[in-house]
């Protein structure tokens, strides 16, 4: 499906099939189309009602700028048209098109299961290579690429961290009953870019395609894009071209973005850190619903919070608080330049979870179910002690039975937390999971490993307020 159509489906369209990194540098694209077609919106008042204008704006704005849409010719879509190979280099020796997917082996990226590199005559598709190339723009880890000349000049190979793998960033994107819905409730006015102290923290900017050329680091058009809302959303992080009738490219440094706390990402979720701000991680072995109440304290652009969309939430439903709000976040982890996973996971909740003290009732019920984790773990080796057994090969094991419990039982925390009820029950759930994960990693089934169990359950017992019987 072509961009023209998306938009004008968009009301019929539910849902993106894409997998993660894809989905969030889709969405910013269609995004930044959006925002760059209305000029806008303003601000809280014009974003509200910008919804109908979207459509007619954008079929206008593509019709104006279709020539930057392509794969190939004069204006190629997010590549640099006369980059060139450094002297000496043949076409073999210029990476092949499975680099721009990061699921894919390729050179030294060896991934599990992906058997289609051994041939080497994998089908890419140019509807998939622009997808390709666009997540490739948004999620490139960084580290040394190809030697390369930009206009005739020689480009440095040592890439940064492009911007949205900033820090192993956890991205959000809210949704909507429908891709239009969705579009519209993601955008964020020009207003939200100003720092309550009045001071502009990004310009609203131009998205890179509309430049003549694609403007080189250091250069004040650069600057121009790279310290722009629009210019991030959709970045130009690396000099690229696909070479037509191959299946090659050339890939080298391109723009450098600022990072936290000059820049922030709009999508990120912003913490406090031991030394300024930081974002909050992705990690792949750790669900993010024990960090839901940072996700969701509405921040702005200097402040710790959530993403910046999150606003747009508290406007459109003032007024209807049991509506149920879809949240999906995800990303990609990463260990300086290697990879190392991407997840996502989906939040519902009602637009009452945002309030200060529902969420201090989520934060109390997260700090308690850390508390029964630290009472889990002193069980366990008291156990061990008794067993005269080191413990770590039973900690580890009843810690990540407790997690994985709670993983599907957090539900329960929202729904207390949207209430503003006490956390009795939470508690109940908390001890019948630590309990459970206990007897798990503990068995009992002679006289002395009973007793050992015996002597664990007390401690683990002992330091519930409830004392209720898993």
């Amino acid at each position: 499906m072509g961009l023209r159509q998306l938009f004008e489906d968009a009301a019929e369209i539910r849902d993106l099939a894409l997998p993660p990194l894809q989905r969030i540098a889709v969405m910013r694209l269609l995004i930044c189309i959006t925002q760059a077609a209305l000029e806008g919106p303003e601000d809280d008042e014009d974003w509200l009602p910008c919804r109908e204008r979207i459509q007619p704006a954008v079929a206008t704005y593509l019709q104006k700028w279709q020539d930057r849409f392509n794969l190939f010719g004069p204006y190629p879509f997010l590549q640099v048209a006369k980059l060139e190979p450094a002297s000496g280099k043949s076409e073999g020796d210029l990476p092949s098109l499975d680099k721009l997917n990061f699921a894919w082996a390729a050179g030294n990226a060896h991934t599990l299961f992906d058997h289609g590199a051994l041939s080497g005559k994998r089908e890419i598709s140019l509807p998939q290579l622009a997808v390709y190339v666009l997540t490739f723009q948004c999620f490139h880890p960084g580290g040394l690429l190809s030697d390369a000349y930009w206009d005739g000049e020689p480009i440095s190979r040592s890439t940064t961290q492009a911007p949205c793998v900033e820090g192993s960033a956890l991205l959000g994107i809210l949704l909507g009953e429908n891709l239009l819905e969705t579009i519209h409730l993601n955008l964020i006015p020009k207003q939200r870019l100003i720092s309550p102290e009045g001071e502009t923290s990004a310009s609203f900017g131009r998205p890179v395609w509309e430049f003549a050329t694609p403007p080189k680091a250091s250069s004040a058009e650069a600057e121009k894009v790279i310290r722009s809302y629009l210019g991030r959303l959709v970045p130009l992080s690396r000099a690229l071209r696909l070479l037509p009738g191959t299946d090659r490219c050339l890939i080298t440094k391109g723009l450098d973005y600022p990072r936290l706390p000059i820049s922030r990402e709009p999508m990120a979720t912003v913490v406090p850190a031991k030394k300024g701000l930081s974002y909050l991680r992705i990690s792949a072995d750790r669900h993010p619903w024990r960090e839901l109440h940072s996700v969701l304290v509405l921040g702005t652009v200097d402040k710790p919070g959530g993403p910046l969309c999150l606003h747009n939430i508290r406007r459109l439903y003032h007024d209807k608080p049991q509506v149920v709000v879809d949240l999906w976040v995800g990303g990609m982890e990463v260990d300086q330049a290697k990879l190392i996973d991407t997840r996502e996971w989906l939040f519902s909740f009602t637009p009452s979870l945002l309030g200060e003290s529902n969420l201090r009732v989520y934060q109390q019920g997260v700090s308690l179910a850390l508390d029964h984790d630290s009472s889990l773990r002193t069980a366990v080796q008291r156990y061990c002690k008794q067993m005269n057994l080191e413990s770590r090969g039973f900690t580890p094991r009843a810690v990540s039975m407790y997690w994985s419990m709670l993983d599907n039982f957090y539900p329960e925390l929202i729904q207390l937390a949207e209430q503003g009820a006490a956390l009795d029950l939470w508690e109940k759930r908390l001890l019948h999971c630590a309990f459970e994960a206990y007897t798990y990693a503990c068995p009992a089934e002679t006289p002395r490993q009973m007793h050992a169990f015996v002597l664990g359950r007390r401690s683990l017992f002992s330091f519930s307020k409830q004392g209720v019987h898993a």
